[in-house]
């Protein structure tokens, strides 16, 4: 099949890129930066340029020419209207795309009860509630929180010099870590298997705590690895870092939000549910997932003394 990936060049579009192209599909890709993009185009993919920020939409039209399936997801970081904005700039590009066959959509969240207090996620469930009104046959994937995330600056960082896993939640709060690979597999599942109409909910195979979570670096890396909370001021300086200024207080929103409502995280804390009209799927054993990660946390090597 030939499919269209939004925002390949980001964490869970690389992903999604790489396991399409080991099944043996063709791969388009949208991307912002051409240049981010050569090792999808190394990996045989084909790159476009595409920008939902621009009020031009030939170039996305485009893009959609000769597709039968679209992943569609979008940028991490923007506030609700800006998502809200580029998903039904999407949606309309894919309703006048001709035979493609259905969309799935990674809505990179489950919604919690109080949704109205993350105007990104309430953006994020307009897009998702509009796709139910088109005519297109469509599947959603709910994931929870990346593991993935664990391989930021700031947490390689400090596991692999201090050996503390530093997150910014209570130690206390039990989450079931999915991870991008096992999003791009269950992306991969749905188009091979043809499933469509599906809603999954892309948990890990269990919840666990920061200090259980703390375990499973301990047990995948061979040493001992402490859990730390991290403080919620300095997490949003380390992301404006790594991806850029103010994107780490939107992100941060969810984290300020587990702290308001600590009754209120199972949209976090459910496993893997598989739908009963898919095969079987099984997702990734964290232990197993910081094993295969063991080169990001590497140790780092002592300081060497000068020669006197």
């Amino acid at each position: 099949m030939k499919v269209l990936v939004y925002c390949a060049n980001g964490l869970q579009g690389q992903s999604t890129v790489h396991q399409l192209l080991k099944s043996g599909h063709q791969v388009r890709t949208l991307v912002r930066d051409t240049n981010r993009a050569s090792p999808l185009a190394a990996a045989g993919a084909e790159i476009v340029f595409a920008d939902l920020d621009s009020d031009d939409l030939a170039n996305l039209e485009r893009a959609h020419e000769g597709i039968d399936y679209v992943i569609l997801q979008l940028v991490a970081g923007d506030d609700g209207p800006t998502r809200k904005k580029k998903g039904l700039r999407a949606l309309e590009c894919i309703g006048r795309g001709r035979g493609i066959k259905g969309v799935i959509f990674n809505a990179s969240v489950q919604y919690p009860r109080h949704i109205e207090e993350l105007p990104t996620w309430v953006a994020t469930k307009g897009i998702e509630d509009e796709l139910r009104r088109r005519q297109i046959p469509f599947s959603v994937i709910h994931p929870t929180f990346y593991l993935d995330n664990l391989l930021l600056p700031y947490a390689t960082y400090s596991i692999a010099s201090t050996g503390v896993l530093a997150y910014p939640v209570s130690e206390q709060h039990a989450f079931a870590w999915t991870s991008a690979d096992d999003v791009a597999r269950l992306i991969d599942h749905v188009l091979k298997h043809n499933v469509m109409g599906t809603s999954v909910l892309a948990g890990g195979k269990r919840a666990i705590n920061g200090v259980e979570l703390a375990k499973c670096f301990s047990e995948g890396l061979g040493r001992t690895i402490r859990y730390q909370s991290l403080d919620l001021d300095q997490f949003e300086l380390s992301i404006d870092q790594a991806i850029g200024p103010g994107v780490g207080k939107r992100i941060s929103a969810i984290f300020r939000f587990i702290e308001r409502h600590p009754d209120d995280l199972e949209f976090l804390a459910r496993p893997f549910v598989q739908p009963a009209q898919m095969p079987a799927f099984e997702a990734t054993d964290v232990t197993k997932w910081v094993a295969g990660h063991k080169a990001a946390y590497a140790m780092m090597p002592a300081p060497q003394a000068a020669n006197a």
